[in-house]
This record gives C-alpha cells, sequence and structure tokens, in this order.
C-alpha cells in the first residue's frame, strides 16, 4: 500500500523527469529502492523518497494539506452563513407560509443532490470527480501551486494533486466535501429557525390557488412520513393541517407547524447528506487504501526495469571471528539487514568501488568525494525503511582528519540511525609518503570517537588478520545487540 504522500512524490519526480530527464543524483535512491523490497509500486516510492529535495517535495505536500483544511473551514462557515440567509428569507414576515418556506429551505440544496448524483453517475467509468467544487479546486490548484509552494518541483506536487483529485480518492472526498458544506447549510437554518421560533411569535399557515385542500393534506401526510419513521414528530391530523389553510392558528397549533417545518428541514435536508457524507467518508478511506501508481506510464516504465536490477552480491572471503569488542555505543532494537558502507574522500578509483571487505556483507550505498554528493546519500539514509545494524564509514588515512569530516560522519550516522564504525585504509601508501602512521590513526580514533562511533585500521592492499578480526568484532557486536 501506498501513502497518498508517497504517491504524490512519487508522481511529482516523474512528471518531472518525464519533461526533463532522468536525474543524475539518483544512483543512492536507486539503491534505496533495491533494496527496499515489495511490488514495484513501493520500489518507485522508494526512490522517490530517498532522492535529494524529498523532504521539501513533502513540506509542500503538507502545506497543500493545510490549504485543503482552511478551504474546509471555509465552506463550512459560508455554509452556515447561506442557511442563516435562507431561514432568515422565509421568515421575512412574522406570517410564513409552510409549503413556500419549505421550497425556500430545501429547493437548491434537493437540486444539488440531484446534479451530483447525476454528475456522479456521468463520471463513474471515468473515475474523476465531475462536482462543481472538484471542478473549482483542480482549477485553483493547477493555478496557485507554483505560487504558494517553495520545493523545486512545486509546479509538478500541484499537477500530481491534480491528478489525485480526478482519481477515485479525490472524488469521494471532494463528494465529502460537498455534504459537509450542505450539512452545514442545513445545521444553519435549523439553528436560526430554532432561534427565531423561540424568542418570536410566528403565524404559519399554506395557501395555494389550484389545488384542493384534500391534495394538500395529502401531500402533507406523505412528507410526514420520514420524519414520522424517524420519530420526530407525531402522525399528522388532517384537522389541523386543514386548519392552517385559514391562517388562524391557536398557540398550540402554531407550534405543531413549527415544529413540522423543523423535522422537515432536519429529514429531507440534514440526513441525506449526513448518511452520503458519511458513505463517502468510507469510500474515500478504502480508495486511499487501495490507491497505487500508473505503472504503464512513461516515466515508470523506463525506471522499473532498472530497478528489477539486483544489487551486487558481495564478495565474501574468510570468516567472522567468534569472541565480540566491546563498543560505544548500541544500535537501535528494530535494525535490521546488512551494514551499510558509505566512501568518504577516498583514493580509490571509481572502478575500486565497492570495495572487497573479508567476511563482510555490507550494502554499499556509495561514496562522497564532493560537497554535492553529501546531502543525496544523506537522504539515502534517512529514507531506508529500518535502521541498518552499522553505519561503516571508509576512510582514507592520506588525508587528514578535520571538524568538517567529523560533522560529515555524524549528519551521516544521525541519517541511518545507527552505530558508527570508521575503517581507515590506505597506511602503505601513508608509510611510502613517510607519513606518520601512527599519529594519523591516533587522529582518526579520536576524531570517530568525537562523532559517537569507533574507529578501526584496514589496509585494503595489505589487511592483517588482526584489522580483519578488529572490523569483524565490531560489527558482530553491533549486530549482537
Amino acid at each position: 500500500m501506498i501513502s497518498t504522500s508517497d504517491w504524490l512524490v512519487t508522481e511529482a519526480v516523474r512528471i518531472h523527469e518525464e519533461r526533463r530527464g532522468r536525474r543524475d543524483d539518483d544512483e543512492a535512491a536507486m539503491t534505496v529502492a533495491r533494496l527496499a523490497g515489495g511490488n514495484d509500486g513501493e520500489r518507485l516510492a522508494a526512490r522517490a523518497r530517498a532522492l535529494p529535495g524529498s523532504e521539501k517535495v513533502r513540506a509542500d505536500i503538507e502545506r497543500l494539506r493545510g490549504l485543503l483544511r482552511k478551504l474546509l473551514l471555509g465552506l463550512v462557515i459560508i455554509g452556515v452563513a447561506a442557511g442563516w440567509l435562507a431561514a432568515r428569507a422565509s421568515t421575512g414576515a412574522r406570517e410564513i407560509d409552510i409549503l413556500l418556506s419549505l421550497v425556500t429551505l430545501l429547493g437548491l440544496p434537493t437540486l444539488m443532490l440531484v446534479l451530483w448524483v447525476l454528475l456522479l453517475l456521468g463520471t463513474w467509468r471515468r473515475g474523476s470527480s465531475g462536482s462543481l467544487i472538484g471542478k473549482f479546486l483542480m482549477t485553483g490548484m493547477a493555478r496557485l501551486a507554483p505560487r504558494v509552494l517553495k520545493s523545486d518541483l512545486a509546479s509538478e506536487v500541484g499537477e500530481g494533486m491534480v491528478g489525485l483529485m480526478r482519481s477515485p480518492v479525490g472524488r469521494w472526498y471532494l463528494s465529502m466535501m460537498s455534504h459537509l458544506f450542505w450539512m452545514a447549510y442545513v445545521a444553519g437554518a435549523l439553528l436560526t429557525l430554532t432561534l427565531l421560533f423561540s424568542v418570536a411569535q410566528y403565524d404559519l399557515s399554506w395557501g395555494t390557488t389550484i389545488l384542493s385542500e384534500q391534495t394538500i393534506v395529502t401531500l402533507v401526510g406523505w412528507l410526514a412520513v420520514v420524519p414520522v419513521w424517524l420519530g420526530m414528530m407525531a402522525p399528522p391530523d388532517p384537522s389541523w393541517i386543514a386548519a392552517g389553510r385559514a391562517g388562524e392558528l391557536v398557540g398550540a397549533q402554531r407550534a405543531i407547524w413549527a415544529h413540522f417545518l423543523l423535522a422537515m428541514v432536519c429529514a429531507y435536508g440534514a440526513g441525506p447528506r449526513l448518511l452520503l457524507g458519511l458513505f463517502c467518508c468510507a469510500l474515500t478511506w478504502r480508495a486511499t487504501r487501495r490507491l497505487s501508481l500508473d505503472l504503464d506510464k512513461p516515466g515508470y516504465q523506463r525506471l522499473l526495469p532498472l530497478l528489477s536490477e539486483p544489487p551486487p552480491e558481495p564478495v565474501v572471503r574468510g570468516s567472522a571471528p567468534d569472541t565480540p569488542l566491546a563498543r560505544q555505543r548500541k544500535r537501535p532494537k528494530h535494525a535490521s539487514g546488512q551494514p551499510v558502507l558509505v566512501g568518504i574522500e577516498l583514493e580509490r578509483d571509481g572502478d575500486q568501488w565497492p570495495p572487497i571487505l573479508p567476511g563482510m556483507d555490507a550494502t554499499a550505498l556509495g561514496r562522497i568525494d564532493t560537497r554535492s554528493q553529501r546531502q543525496p546519500l544523506i537522504d539515502a539514509l534517512k529514507a531506508l525503511k529500518t535502521p541498518p545494524p552499522a553505519l561503516i564509514a571508509l576512510c582514507s588515512m592520506l588525508r587528514t582528519p578535520d571538524a568538517g569530516t567529523r560533522r560529515l560522519l555524524e549528519s551521516l550516522a544521525d541519517a541511518a540511525n545507527t552505530e558508527l564504525i570508521v575503517v581507515v585504509e590506505d597506511s602503505t601508501r601513508l608509510k611510502a609518503r613517510d607519513g606518520d602512521r601512527a599519529a594519523r590513526l591516533a587522529d582518526w580514533r579520536a576524531l570517530a570517537e568525537q562523532a559517537g562511533g569507533c574507529a578501526v585500521e584496514l589496509d585494503a592492499e595489505q589487511p592483517s588478520a588482526t584489522e580483519i578480526a578488529a572490523l569483524h568484532q565490531l560489527v558482530a557486536g553491533s549486530e549482537a545487540d
């Protein structure tokens, strides 16, 4: 199952890449997607989450949700105000015509309900929303999104939201908003009528020019069927119905007619909207649970073969020692999978990555050789579903550790939310340059400790048994927790 946020992020990335081509900073994200498992849609969503800048896109999505909440509140306020105006218009004088008041209060909501049903039936096969509110929202979203959103994919997020509104999720959500608006309208009318009838005396009657009295009695009887069934009023008496035409009602009869008017508005105005609103709410939840990506779109078709490729199998040599060493900090209890390996400013060529760690299964996520490569790797680590048992940072002893390196290691460890193990290599090459190996190794160990981790030496060219054992003991110790 894909959440609406993941769906929108993935759709925004697809729209952007179909226009401008695949991004050149997505290698770490592709690795995360391959390791994520699941179906094709879930792997596409994992890649989109791991891309640089995805957090800003999610922030834009939250802004859109905030705008929808404000719009919903605005619709409720407008609905209540419209109901108040309709009630005031039907009670402008102290003498109220019952039939005319019912038409004034319920005519427009009933007409809009019929139109909603017709539009729903007309757009059922297409699965899109045909409501007036839906058309208004989709038009406004397409125009306003680039102006109110702040990420680099603002326009694409707006288009993705329009696409979501056209899906079954959007159709039922917008229908629910429409029913909520008319519920607010009826609530405003009912509150206004109740207040007016409580503080002032109104003479309620009915009149007709061409219909007979018996016809009105029959009509009122039929209208009262639902309120009587719901327990809102007693069965109508033909005598008080007929007396209503003369306009000579006494106090008790005025109260009966006022109660009848309120029952009509509640039963035929609020009842259908409440039931349909709950129905659309349930269908919105159901459609959200079934939300999926359209994998036939070109942007997804180009990516799926790449995401289906299995990650490179690590080369395993030797065996891990049995005795684990003590560690400085513990991994999270919910960590799982293989340790993650990253490279930081290595002296290796590109074709020498990923390196061989003897006896070690590790996922090589990527390497950082330039400043621009840092954030994509951090975003990829944050996008992992569960923390790995350890984050192994491979560094070169040919470089002097500094505060910038420490901050980078801290950022990577925080993003991975797991133990940090710094592996330093190139001691042989450092000796060839007349470097002080012991001092440099001490500097790296001090830096790793400052970053909350630990350091171990491993010369990839001539690894010793002691170095291999130390690395295995650290990783095995983290997995044992």
